[in-house]
């Protein structure tokens, strides 16, 4: 196509004809990238705007579960004598001596051999 271009006298009615539709394609062409363009912006913004919301989500919960926040709301860590968590009764029963790790520091605990039971309200 380029070397009947070629040939064409720039003055000639076809030569115009040709440069419109050429014109009119490049146009169209032009349109329909803007377009894609668009669309393609605007689902990265709607993607981006989902992660962020999963992110501020994923930052609510870990500080939900964070040790500070956990022994914050009376939760306590019980260890044996040598760092390890205690995490059944027979365990600590059979530790004996444990330290409890509380929001605002650490206590030592011998422990009965018989199993507790929780007190109530006007026990306290």
């Amino acid at each position: 196509m380029r070397r009947r271009l070629a040939h064409v006298d720039p003055g000639d009615a076809p030569s115009a004809a040709v440069t419109r539709v050429a014109t009119a394609q490049v146009a169209a062409a032009a349109q329909h990238c803007n377009a894609l363009f668009a669309s393609i912006t605007a689902a990265v913004r709607t993607r981006l705007a989902a992660a962020e919301s999963a992110l501020v989500r994923s930052e609510a919960h870990l500080a939900e579960t964070d040790l500070a926040a956990v022994l914050g709301r009376g939760f306590a860590l019980v260890l044996d004598a040598d760092g390890h968590l205690i995490r059944s009764q027979a365990a600590a029963l059979h530790a004996g001596r444990v330290t409890l790790m509380l929001a605002d520091g650490l206590v030592t605990a011998v422990l009965e051999t018989s199993p507790a039971t929780i007190p109530r309200k006007h026990d306290r």
